[in-house]
C-alpha cells in the first residue's frame, strides 16, 4: 500500500487503518431536515455553476473560458456529490435515526434498507437513461446501469476536490440518481418538499 506516495510506515499504515474504522462509524441523529436542507444548499450551488458554465460557453469562446469552464466542472461534481451524500445520509438517518460516516456513495447507498435501495433503482430504471460513447469502440454507444453509473462515482467527492493532485478523473453522471434518491426522501417525508 502506498499513501500520498511514499511507503508506508507503521504510523502511516495505522493512519489508514484508523481512518477506514472512521469512514464506517455509524452515528446516531435525529436531525433528516438539517441533513436534507443541506444536501439542498449543495445541489443549489451544482445547479449555479452549472448555469455559469452555460454563460461561459456562449461565443465567442476564448481559451480562458474554456479552461475556466474545465475548473467549474470538477467545482459542480464536488458540491453535487456532496449533496448526493447528504441525501443518502439524511435517508439513513429517516430509517434509522443513524448514519455511516464516509464518502463512498456506494458503500453509502449499500447501507440503506434494501426496500429502500429497490425503489430508487426501480425509480430510476424507469424514468432515466444514458447513453454515451464507448470509449473502445467511438462508434458504439453503451448504456450504463444504476450501479456502473453509481461504482464510476463512487468517489467523486474525494476524486475531484483537489484539482492539483488530479492524474484523471473517473466518469460522473449522478443527476438522475441524485433525483431518484432525492425523490425518495420526499416520498418518505412529503413535508420536506417545501422546506427549500
Amino acid at each position: 500500500m502506498v499513501l500520498d506516495g511514499r511507503i508506508p510506515n507503521a504510523a502511516t499504515t495505522a493512519n489508514a487503518e484508523t481512518l477506514a474504522a472512521i469512514s464506517n462509524t455509524v452515528k446516531s441523529s435525529s436531525n433528516y431536515e438539517i441533513a436534507f436542507y443541506e444536501a439542498e444548499c449543495f445541489l443549489e450551488v451544482s445547479k449555479l455553476i452549472d448555469r455559469r458554465q452555460i454563460e461561459l460557453s456562449v461565443p465567442p469562446t476564448t481559451m480562458k473560458n474554456i479552461s475556466k469552464n474545465t475548473n467549474l466542472q470538477f467545482a459542480k461534481h464536488v458540491n453535487h456529490a456532496y449533496a448526493f451524500e447528504l441525501y443518502l445520509k439524511c435517508l439513513m438517518i429517516i430509517e434509522n435515526g443513524t448514519f455511516y460516516s464516509g464518502h463512498d456513495l456506494l458503500e453509502l447507498f449499500k447501507k440503506l434498507n434494501p426496500s429502500t435501495q429497490s425503489s430508487i433503482v426501480d425509480y430510476y430504471k424507469s424514468n432515466y437513461r444514458i447513453a454515451r460513447r464507448n470509449m473502445t469502440y467511438f462508434g458504439f454507444f453503451d448504456e450504463p446501469d444504476f450501479f456502473e453509473l453509481l461504482g464510476e462515482a463512487k468517489k467523486a467527492f474525494m476524486d475531484f476536490r483537489y484539482l492539483f493532485e488530479r492524474n484523471g478523473t473517473p466518469p460522473y453522471e449522478l443527476d438522475g440518481i441524485v433525483e431518484c434518491v432525492r425523490r425518495e426522501i420526499i416520498r418518505l417525508k412529503p413535508e420536506l418538499a417545501t422546506l427549500w
